[in-house]
């Protein structure tokens, strides 16, 4: 599958790099249950598509997330949360 969801490298990513602040500056990272039930999906299909378990995705989910980290504070972009490779 040359597409994969990247959102664990992607949050993963973002806590690294909020570690490197002081701590009065540090944005909290939502974990994978608080995507799953800000886009209304049950923690077994979210955890799938974090865990590139999935052959499609929801457009509707996928601007769900992004809008989301966008919202805590987060640049966050559809190459952030998906990559192509071959």
């Amino acid at each position: 599958m040359p597409v994969l969801v990247n959102l664990k490298p992607y949050l993963a990513h973002l806590e690294l790099e909020e570690r490197a602040k002081p701590e009065e500056q540090r944005r909290p990272i939502p974990t994978l249950a608080e995507l799953a039930e800000v886009v209304k999906l049950h923690r077994l299909s979210f955890y799938r598509i974090a865990n590139n378990q999935i052959s499609k995705l929801d457009l509707d989910v996928l601007a769900g997330i992004i809008a989301e980290l966008r919202r805590r504070g987060f640049d966050t972009d559809v190459g952030d949360v998906l990559v192509y490779r071959e």
